[in-house]
């Protein structure tokens, strides 16, 4: 199968999370930090997204430099287009390692203060639905302070490694279930999307992705839908993150024998629309945010590590 990633930043050097006027959400035209993070991650549009997030950066320097929340999804113009949840601190990462990796290493060395700062909190995270101590978020924290540790002398190899023990008691304050699956992904250097799928949803793998928890209500464009939907929605994202990491994982039900076969079943079946937010449980339909812009590129590109 071809793999080929047609989508081009807009004016603004961002990508959004859906291509305008394919989605009756409105809300998923804006540009999320974390969304365009993952486009870069994976090879694509890397200096143009570098120079949005330096644009970002300078238009919220006086609340990053204060440690505050600043937000983490905009319009065009690098504005909060929408009251939200903007306190995640995976995107503050994501934003630190962008700008630590493209040499920008004074106002990297800002956000790291704030991102310090901030983690020992519960944050929304990329699941967006929840305040909690996030295996994801810590991962990327991890992630961002170790690229930084790369360009910087500010930041020494033993504070990068000694961050594991800081990660573990913040879990032990808020998860201490997860405390042991924390530490080995970690040590393992799994950083990324992975920590979070395997620490709450792997006991909830579906045919077609994840669910983020039991009767997830999500259809895509409100949550005017609970309990109405009883068996939820799946996660695509999901099944993408498992696919850079473990892509051979053994799956009891599904369109593939493993996480691989089926995530290229499902792209093979959505085909010209591209790959969704989610996939409604019971009939196996995509919700109406398709194709998900990081989605594609999750398929598409090849992750740098």
């Amino acid at each position: 199968m071809t793999k080929t990633f047609h989508f081009q930043p807009h004016e603004n050097g961002l990508l959004p999370a859906v291509p305008h006027g394919k989605t009756e959400n409105k809300d998923m035209e804006g540009y999320w930090i974390r969304d365009n993070y993952w486009v870069w991650r994976n090879g694509f549009h890397r200096e143009s997204i570098a120079k949005a997030f330096v644009n970002i950066f300078d238009r919220y320097e006086k609340l990053i430099e204060q440690q505050e929340v600043f937000p983490v999804r905009f319009d065009e113009g690098y504005e909060q287009n929408k009251e939200w949840g903007n306190f995640q601190v995976d995107s503050y990462a994501n934003l630190l390692e962008v700008l630590a990796v493209h040499g920008y290493t004074e106002r990297a060395e800002k956000m790291r203060k704030h991102v310090l700062k901030n983690v020992s909190q519960k944050d929304r995270s990329i699941w967006e639905e929840r305040e909690d101590y996030h295996p994801y978020t810590f991962g990327c924290v991890a992630r961002a302070l170790s690229k930084l540790s790369e360009v910087s002398d500010k930041v020494s190899q033993h504070q990068v490694e000694g961050y594991e023990d800081v990660a573990i008691v913040l879990m032990k304050q808020g998860r201490p279930d997860l405390q042991n699956l924390f530490l080995p992904l970690l040590r393992k250097r799994f950083y990324d999307v992975r920590c979070d799928i395997v620490a709450n949803t792997s006991c909830l793998l579906g045919r077609k992705g994840v669910r983020r928890y039991k009767y997830d209500k999500w259809d895509g464009v409100s949550h005017s839908l609970r309990g109405t939907n009883k068996h939820g929605v799946e996660w695509i994202l999901g099944y993408l993150a498992m696919m850079e990491y473990l892509p051979y994982y053994p799956l009891d039900k599904g369109y593939g024998e493993d996480v691989l076969g089926a995530v290229n079943e499902i792209h093979y079946e959505v085909g010209e629309e591209g790959l969704p937010e989610s996939f409604y449980s019971v009939t196996g339909e995509p919700n109406s945010n398709q194709p998900l812009i990081w989605a594609e590129a999750m398929y598409h590109g090849d992750l740098d590590g």
